[in-house]
């Protein structure tokens, strides 16, 4: 562990949150195991399990299979210790889920509600949830727009003065920590958790494709990129006098789709150069992929793994839900400074 100058509570945290994150990554362990993966000291170890279990948000698990001697005790997380709210909004639909630490849904909810509706609406559902289940410690929001520090953008040019403040209302109105992500963002983040153990998926792109237009999700080096917030609008690159978003609009032939499909794919790998490119989204030609990973592969292009996923919604859910945990589970100290 790296050295750390700081009050002795926030060193006593931060060593909760390494037992806690061990726990959670080996699913379950023994008091060495967690010792060896935090080089923490036994005793330290030892005493802060002991208070994880009292507060609940750790329980022994049974004991080792053992030849002789005693048996050590194995400890698991508590998967109830810790419960969020997140609620998945699209155009016209809400998705209203209680999970705990194991991404098990403990209560689960659809809405129609409009994004254009007052916050009236989405205040009711989420206190119709926390009646419920009172304990939730966090609420994550996943909308289809662009994200501020107190909500997200909409209009067609996404100005300042077209502005929702949904995360800061929602934190004055509940008292808890809102996090709120744009939902391409959440989907790549989705893929990128899943595939944790194959560090190829640290980098990739998310490509979604409506009606409308077409947006991205971009993972590199395992961290969302944002830049000013615009990051992944792919539909607004001009391209033969046009945008994607307005050619593939007025597309009618499968090669043309798969021109401008292309088209986009080679800008991305020549400035990002991501390990993979996942495309889905409802108006995605799915039976033209053989098409476009061919032409894409026939020209002089960067090397990339292309592939189609029609599970945007469950990806959504793992990449939000996790990003809601892993802001409970970094140091206060940490939260506050960026906050």
């Amino acid at each position: 562990m790296a050295n750390f100058n700081g009050k002795p509570q926030d060193l006593k945290e931060i060593n909760e949150l390494l037992i806690i994150n061990t726990i959670r990554d080996l699913e379950v362990a023994t008091r060495l195991e967690i010792v060896e993966a935090t080089k923490l000291s036994q005793t330290t170890v030892r005493t802060l399990l002991k208070e994880l279990i009292e507060r609940g948000e750790v329980m022994i698990a049974g004991l080792l299979e053992s030849s002789g001697g005693r048996r050590a005790e194995r400890y698991q997380l508590n998967p109830n210790g810790k419960l969020i709210l997140t609620l998945i909004i699209e155009e016209t639909i809400v998705f209203v889920n209680v999970i705990n630490r194991l991404n098990q849904m403990l209560y689960q909810k659809e809405y129609e509600i409009s994004i254009s509706e007052s916050i009236t609406s989405i205040i009711n559902v989420i206190d119709k949830a926390l009646d419920i289940y009172p304990e939730v410690e966090a609420i994550g929001l996943s909308v289809p727009r662009i994200t501020t520090k107190k909500g997200y953008l909409y209009g067609n040019l996404g100005s300042k003065k077209d502005e929702s403040f949904m995360k800061q209302e929602l934190e004055i109105k509940f008292q808890l920590p809102i996090i709120i992500e744009y939902d391409l963002n959440t989907v790549a983040l989705g893929y990128h958790y899943t595939f944790h153990k194959d560090s190829s998926y640290d980098n990739l792109v998310y490509i979604h494709f409506t009606t409308l237009s077409v947006g991205s999700g971009i993972i590199l080096n395992g961290q969302i990129v944002k830049g000013l917030g615009y990051a992944g609008e792919l539909g607004k690159i001009p391209y033969r006098g046009s945008t994607i978003n307005q050619l593939l609009q007025n597309s009618k032939d499968d090669e043309q789709y798969v021109d401008i499909v292309n088209y986009a794919l080679y800008f991305i790998t020549c400035f990002l150069n991501p390990n993979h490119l996942i495309m889905g989204g409802n108006n995605f030609k799915s039976y033209l992929l053989e098409d476009i990973k061919k032409v894409y592969e026939d020209k002089p292009s960067v090397p990339v793994t292309i592939s189609y996923e029609d599970n945007h919604h469950y990806y959504g859910f793992i990449g939000l839900s996790q990003l809601v945990f892993n802001y409970l589970e970094q140091p206060k100290l940490l939260i506050n400074k960026h906050m």
